[in-house]
C-alpha cells in the first residue's frame, strides 16, 4: 500500500504543478528584461546643475540685452544750474523814512558804492572747496567762517556754478 500511496501522491503533485504552470503562463526572463525601462541615474548632480547654469547664463543675458534695446529709453536731463542763488544783503540798521537831504543822499550813494566794492563775487568751479576758496582770498582758514557767514551757508558743500559773495578784508 505504501508504494501505491507514494505513487498516487507523486501523480497528484505532477498534476498540480502542471496546472500551476499552465495557469501562470509567464514569459521568459530575457523578454521581461527587454521590456523593462531603464532608469536614469543622475551622476554628479551639482556638476550638471552648474553646467546648465553656465549654458543658460549667456542666453539670458543676450535675450535681456535685446529686450531692453527694443524699449524706448527715457532720457532725463538735469541742469547743472537747477537751483537759484539769492543774495541777501544784511542791513546795518533801519533808518526812519525821511526825505533825505542832498548831502545825505550823496553819503548813502557813497556807502552803497563802498559796500558793493567791498565784495568780490566768486563762481565756484569744479573741484573747488570752501577751504581752497578761503585760502585763495584770505590765505588762512578763518576766511571759511567769513564766507559761510556772508553767504548764509549751513554746510561746507558747494555746488559747481554757485556764486559766492566774498567780503574784502580791507573793507571791513
Amino acid at each position: 500500500m505504501r508504494e501505491d500511496q507514494a505513487e498516487n501522491l507523486r501523480k497528484k503533485m505532477e498534476n498540480i504543478s502542471e496546472q500551476q504552470e499552465d495557469e501562470l503562463q509567464l514569459p521568459p526572463r530575457s523578454e521581461v528584461h527587454k521590456k523593462k525601462k531603464t532608469k536614469w541615474k543622475v551622476k554628479h548632480p551639482l556638476v550638471r546643475i552648474l553646467a546648465l547654469f553656465f549654458v543658460l547664463l549667456p542666453i539670458s543675458i543676450y535675450s535681456i540685452y535685446h529686450l531692453v534695446e527694443k524699449r524706448p529709453v527715457q532720457v532725463v536731463t538735469i541742469d547743472d544750474e537747477s537751483y537759484e542763488t539769492i543774495d541777501v544783503d544784511q542791513q546795518k540798521g533801519h533808518k526812519p523814512q525821511q526825505k533825505p537831504l542832498e548831502n545825505e543822499a550823496k553819503e548813502e550813494e557813497q556807502e552803497s558804492n563802498e559796500t558793493e566794492s567791498s565784495f568780490i563775487y566768486h563762481t565756484v568751479q569744479e573741484n573747488e572747496t570752501l577751504y581752497s576758496i578761503a585760502m585763495k582770498y584770505y590765505g588762512n582758514e578763518k576766511g571759511m567762517d567769513l564766507i559761510k557767514e556772508w553767504n548764509h551757508l549751513t554746510s561746507m558743500k558747494l555746488q559747481k556754478g554757485q556764486v559766492l559773495k566774498i567780503p574784502n578784508m580791507n573793507g571791513k
